[in-house]
C-alpha cells in the first residue's frame, strides 16, 4: 500500500519541486498555451498544471476553473487528486470520483464539481514527481488510452519547459560567475599570507582580513591552524614541508571568525624574506567556482533532457504535426501525421507533398508556396471527406501552415499542424438544434419569460409575454416593459432589480402586470443572473409567474385567521372573567365555614352539614380548574416546569390524599410499587394531579366493598426504557361502544353512568394532555359493564438523582411566633373581610384591615409597623398590584395575591408586582395560613440543621 502522506511530504521532492521557483509565480504564456492544448485535444473544461507540496496544490497554469479557485491558484491538499499521482508516480484515471474509493470523500467534488479526472505525473530527471498535469469533467467519464498517452506527452512537455526555465537560469547564473571572476581579477586580491614554519602568520594582506573577519592585528597572533578547518588540520605540518622543499597547490578548507567554513584554493611557496624563512601562500576563495561547476554540469544534462522531451513530444502529439522544406518535401513529422497520409514516418522524408497527399495536392502545393514566397500563415485551412490513410472515414479537418524562419528571417520551409474536428462540429450542430427545441420549449410554457443584458436591457421576451400584453416584440424589447408594470409596484422592483444587478445576484419580487385587457393581475418574478468563468454577469433570466389568484385567496385566509384569532382572545377573556365571577364569591363562603367548623361554640348537629358545605365548595373550585385546564391545553398555553421526581412518591402523596375518601366509600385500596427505574423528568404537581385523577376515578365508579390496585413496573421498549403504571378497579367497567370517547372532555362513557355519578368528565381528558405533554402515553381497557377498569400509565425513565441532591432540607426554625406579624389585609368583599380578619387575629395574627386601594395606601401613609401584605388583586378604586407597587417602594414588604383569576400570565403578573404568592380564589383558609408560614420563614434567620 502507498503511504500517500510519506510520498508527498518527501524532503528530496519538496526540495526539487522549490529549486524549480515555479511555486507561487505569475503566469507564463509557455505553461498557459500547453494547457490549453490539453483542453482543446482532451474536449476537457478544466485541465490543470498542479505543483503539489505539503500544504497545497498550485496551479501553475489553469483552463476551465471556477472562482474562487482560478483567483487563488491553489486549493488545500484536501482538494487535492493530484496528490494520489504524487504518490504513485503513475497516470491515474478515474472515471466518476463519487464512487472512487480514492477520492469519493474529497471536498473537490461538490466545491470545484470534479468527477471525472484524469492526471498524469510531472517527473524530473531525477525521479521526482513535482505533480500532475490533469483533465477534469464535471460528468462522469471513461478515459481512453490514447487520451492518456496524449496527457503524457504534454506532460512531458511542461517538463521541458520547466527544464528550460532552470537551463536559462543557469546560463545566467553562469554568466553572473564569469563577471564575479572578472571583477575579482580587476579589482580584487587574492589572499595573501607569509606564515613561519611553526604555523604562525607574520603578514596578511586587506582580501585577508575581509575574507576571515578578523581584524589584521587578530591575525597577526593566529596560527594558520586555527584558520583550517578542523578536519584537514593534522594535514598541515606535511604539507608546509613539501611547500618550503618544492612549492605545493592544492585545496582545503578555511574558517571564519564566526566560524563558517568555505573552500580554498592554496598555492604556497618556501622563501628567504630578510633573513628568515617562510611560507608564502596566496589564497584563492573558490566557493563560487565550486558552484558554477556543478551548475554547469546541471545544465548540460538538462539541455540534453530538453532535446529529447521535445523529439517525444513532437513524436507523441495527438494532432499531426509536419515540416516541409522549401521544395514542399517532408523534413520531419510525427506518427499522427503518418496515419492520416497512409504512409510510414520514413516513406515521407524527402518526398513532396503532392506525392503523399490526396489528389487536392495540387490546390494545397499553391497555397503552401504562397506561404513560403509571402511569409504570411495559412490559418483554418478546412478539409472535408476521406484522408487517404483512413479510407471510410469522412471526417472534418482543420490545419495551420506557418512559415518557418531562420534567424536572419529567410522562410525555409512550413510547418504544418492539422487536427481532426469532426466530433466538435456535430457538437455545435447538436447545440443549434438544443437551442431550438429549448426556445420551443420556452415559447410554450405559460409563464412569462425574458431575457436580459448585463446592465438590464431586456433582448428577449417569450410569445406568452407577447400574447398576455399584447405588445409586439419590438415595444416590449429595451425598457419598453415598464409602461406595463403598476406605478406602485415599479418603484419598488426597481429598487430591488437595481441591487440586484449591482450585486450580480438573483432577485425576486411580486408585483402587477397589466394585460392586453387592462386587468393588473399579481404575478412573482424571479430573476437569476448567467455569468462567465471568471463570475462576470452575461445575462438575466426571468420568469414571471401568475399568482392574482393565490393572493386573493392569502388575503380571505388571513382575514378569517384575524376573525378567528378575535374570537379566540375574546373566548379567553369570557372564560378568565367566567372563572373570576365564578370563584369570588366562593371565597366568603368558603371562609365562613371553615370559621364555623373552628368556632368551638358550633353545635355538632351542624358540622356535617358544615363539612358537607366545606366538599362542594372545594369540588366546585376543581371543576373550575379543571375548565381552566382544557383551556389551557386547548391553546397550547400549559406549562410545565420540569425536573426529575420519584413517582413512586408521588403516587403515595396521591393516596394519602384520598385516603378519606377511599375510607368512607368502604373500598380497599392496594399497592404493590415494584418498579426499579421509577425516577421521571416531569413536573411534580402536574404528575400528581394525573395519578390523583386516576385514583380518585377509580374510587369514585367502584361501589362499596370493590378494589382499587395500584402496580408500578419496568418496561423495555422501541423508544426505550419506560415505567408502568396501572390502576386497576373492580366498578361498573366500560362499555366497548364508550371505550374510544372515554378521554374526550365531557364524555364518561354513556348517559346512564353520568346520571348515576355526575361531574363534567374532565379529569381523564386532562390526565391523557398532561400525559402526553410528558412524552407518555395514558390507555384504557375494560371486560364490558360491571367488569372493571385499568388504566395504564407509561412514562419515559430518567436517571436518578445523585444520593447528595437527595439528601433531607435542612430543618428551618422559623425566629418570630405569629403575634409578631403584622398583617395588612385588603379585601373589597365584606364579609371576606371580616370572617378572614377573625380568623387571622384567632391565629395570633396582628391584623390591620382595609376595603379599597385609598384606605389601604392611608394606613400605609400612617406608617403603620406591618410587615405582610394579603390583598385581593380587584379593588373597587384600584389594582392590588399597583398597591403592592408602590408599598415596595417605600418599604420592602412581602405579600400574597388573592384573585379569582389563576391563569400563568395572572400569577406572573403578581410576582412582578412584588407578590411573593398567588393564591387563586375560592381561598381555603388553611392554603392562606401554610402560605403565611412560608413568608414567615423566609423572614426567619438562617435555616439549623436538624
Amino acid at each position: 500500500m502507498i503511504d500517500l502522506d510519506a510520498s508527498v511530504q518527501a524532503p528530496a521532492r519538496l526540495a526539487s519541486l522549490r529549486e524549480t521557483g515555479l511555486l507561487d509565480s505569475q503566469p507564463e504564456p509557455s505553461f498557459d498555451r500547453l494547457t490549453r492544448l490539453a483542453s482543446r485535444f482532451l474536449n476537457a473544461p478544466v485541465t490543470l498544471i498542479s505543483l503539489v507540496d505539503e500544504h497545497r496544490q498550485y496551479f501553475k497554469s489553469c483552463v476551465g476553473l471556477p472562482e474562487p479557485w482560478v483567483s487563488a491558484r491553489e486549493t488545500p491538499l484536501s482538494h487535492s487528486f493530484c496528490r494520489h499521482v504524487v504518490a504513485s508516480r503513475e497516470p491515474l484515471r478515474i472515471a466518476d470520483a463519487r464512487t472512487h474509493r480514492l477520492v469519493r470523500d474529497s471536498l473537490a467534488i461538490d466545491e470545484l464539481g470534479v468527477v471525472a479526472y484524469l492526471g498524469v505525473p510531472l517527473t524530473t530527471s531525477d525521479g521526482h514527481v513535482l505533480g500532475s498535469f490533469c483533465a477534469i469533467d464535471s460528468r462522469p467519464r471513461e478515459w481512453t488510452d490514447d487520451e492518456v498517452e496524449t496527457l503524457s506527452d504534454l506532460a512531458c512537455s511542461v517538463m521541458t519547459e520547466i527544464t528550460l526555465r532552470r537551463d536559462v537560469a543557469d546560463r545566467r547564473n553562469a554568466a553572473r560567475l564569469l563577471d564575479r571572476y572578472r571583477l575579482l581579477s580587476e579589482h580584487a586580491r587574492d589572499i595573501v599570507l607569509f606564515v613561519r614554519s611553526d604555523g604562525r602568520i607574520v603578514e596578511a594582506n586587506d582580501a585577508a582580513v575581509a575574507a576571515y573577519g578578523y581584524d589584521r592585528d587578530t591575525l597577526l597572533r593566529m596560527s594558520i591552524l586555527e584558520l583550517r578547518d578542523s578536519n584537514t588540520t593534522s594535514l598541515v605540518p606535511d604539507q608546509m614541508a613539501q611547500a618550503d622543499g618544492q612549492g605545493l597547490t592544492f585545496e582545503t578548507m578555511h574558517r571564519r571568525k564566526n566560524g563558517s567554513t568555505f573552500p580554498v584554493e592554496v598555492s604556497s611557496r618556501g622563501a628567504e624574506i630578510a633573513g628568515e624563512r617562510l611560507l608564502l601562500s596566496i589564497i584563492r576563495d573558490i566557493s563560487e567556482r565550486r558552484r558554477a561547476e556543478e551548475e554547469l554540469r546541471h545544465f548540460r544534462d538538462h539541455l540534453s533532457e530538453t532535446l529529447a522531451q521535445l523529439e517525444a513530444l513532437v513524436a507523441g502529439a495527438p494532432f499531426a504535426l509536419a515540416l516541409l522544406d522549401s521544395d514542399l518535401r517532408f523534413v520531419r513529422l510525427n506518427e499522427a501525421m503518418a496515419r492520416i497520409n497512409g504512409e510510414p514516418t520514413s516513406a515521407h522524408l524527402h518526398r513532396s507533398y503532392g506525392e503523399i497527399t490526396s489528389a487536392s495536392a495540387a490546390v494545397d502545393e499553391s497555397a503552401l508556396r504562397e506561404v513560403i514566397e509571402t511569409g504570411v500563415p495559412r490559418l483554418g485551412v478546412y478539409h472535408e471527406g476521406e484522408m487517404p490513410g483512413l479510407p471510410g472515414h469522412v471526417g472534418r479537418w482543420l490545419s495551420n501552415w506557418y512559415p518557418v524562419r531562420a534567424a536572419d528571417g529567410r522562410v525555409l520551409g512550413v510547418g504544418i499542424m492539422t487536427a481532426e474536428i469532426t466530433e466538435q462540429m456535430r457538437s455545435e450542430e447538436a447545440l443549434r438544434y438544443s437551442e431550438r427545441r429549448y426556445r420551443t420549449l420556452i415559447d410554450g410554457v405559460l409563464q412569462l419569460m425574458w431575457v436580459n443584458e448585463a446592465d438590464g436591457r431586456t433582448i428577449f421576451f417569450n410569445r406568452r409575454w407577447q400574447e398576455y400584453s399584447g405588445y409586439a416584440p419590438e415595444l416590449l424589447t429595451g425598457h419598453s416593459w415598464r409602461h406595463v408594470i403598476q406605478a406602485e409596484d415599479l418603484i419598488r422592483l426597481r429598487q430591488i432589480r437595481d441591487a440586484s444587478i449591482q450585486a450580480g445576484e438573483p432577485y425576486e419580487c411580486e408585483y402587477r402586470i397589466r394585460n392586453r385587457d387592462g386587468e393588473f393581475r399579481w404575478h412573482i418574478g424571479r430573476v437569476v443572473p448567467m455569468k462567465d468563468r471568471e463570475g462576470k454577469v452575461e445575462n438575466w433570466f426571468g420568469v414571471a409567474t401568475d399568482i392574482h389568484d393565490l393572493k386573493r385567496a392569502e388575503e380571505e385566509l388571513r382575514a378569517a385567521r384575524d376573525a378567528a384569532e378575535a374570537g379566540t382572545r375574546a373566548r379567553d377573556q369570557f372564560l378568565a372573567v367566567l372563572s373570576h365571577e365564578l370563584r369570588t364569591p366562593l371565597t366568603p363562603v368558603l371562609v365562613s365555614v371553615t370559621a364555623m367548623l373552628e368556632d368551638p361554640e358550633t353545635p355538632e348537629s351542624v358540622r356535617p352539614a358544615l363539612e358537607v358545605t366545606k366538599r362542594n365548595i372545594a369540588l366546585e373550585a376543581k371543576l373550575i380548574d379543571d375548565l381552566l385546564d382544557i383551556t389551557r391545553i386547548t391553546h397550547g398555553k400549559l406549562h410545565l416546569g420540569r425536573q426529575v421526581v420519584d413517582a413512586h412518591e408521588l403516587i403515595r402523596r396521591a393516596v394519602e390524599i384520598c385516603r378519606d375518601e377511599v375510607g368512607s366509600a368502604g373500598i380497599a385500596l392496594s399497592m404493590h410499587l415494584v418498579a426499579t427505574a421509577h425516577h421521571v423528568d416531569a413536573d411534580p404537581a402536574r404528575l400528581q394531579q394525573i395519578f390523583w385523577n386516576l385514583i380518585k376515578n377509580a374510587v369514585k365508579f367502584t361501589r362499596k366493598g370493590g378494589m382499587v390496585v395500584i402496580n408500578s413496573y419496568d418496561v423495555d421498549g422501541p423508544a426505550g426504557p419506560r415505567l408502568v403504571v396501572e390502576v386497576r378497579d373492580t366498578g361498573v367497567g366500560i362499555a366497548p361502544e364508550a371505550l374510544p370517547k372515554i378521554f374526550n372532555a365531557f364524555e364518561q362513557g354513556d348517559k346512564e353512568v353520568t346520571r348515576q355519578f355526575g361531574g363534567l368528565g374532565l379529569g381523564l381528558a386532562i390526565s391523557r394532555n398532561l400525559t402526553e405533554a410528558h412524552g407518555g402515553t395514558l390507555t384504557a381497557s375494560s371486560g364490558g359493564r360491571g367488569q372493571g377498569a385499568t388504566f395504564v400509565l407509561r412514562l419515559p425513565v430518567a436517571a436518578a438523582p445523585r444520593p447528595d441532591a437527595m439528601a433531607p432540607a435542612p430543618r428551618i426554625v422559623t425566629a418570630r411566633p405569629p403575634s409578631s406579624l403584622h398583617i395588612l389585609l385588603v379585601e373589597d368583599n365584606a364579609d371576606t373581610l371580616r370572617v378572614m380578619s377573625r380568623l387571622l387575629r384567632r391565629r395570633g395574627y396582628q391584623v390591620t384591615v382595609a376595603s379599597c386601594f385609598t384606605l389601604a395606601m392611608d394606613a400605609v401613609v400612617r406608617e403603620e409597623p406591618f410587615n405582610l401584605v394579603v390583598s385581593d388583586i380587584g379593588l373597587p378604586d384600584g389594582s392590588g398590584l399597583e398597591l403592592m407597587r408602590r408599598i415596595r417602594a417605600r418599604r420592602d414588604v412581602k405579600g400574597i395575591a388573592l384573585s379569582g383569576y389563576g391563569m400563568e400570565d395572572d400569577v406572573r403578573k403578581s410576582r412582578d408586582a412584588g407578590f411573593s404568592v398567588h393564591l387563586t380564589k375560592p381561598v381555603d383558609f388553611p392554603t392562606l395560613e401554610q402560605a403565611i408560614q412560608e413568608i414567615a420563614r423566609l423572614e426567619a434567620e438562617e435555616p439549623v440543621e436538624p
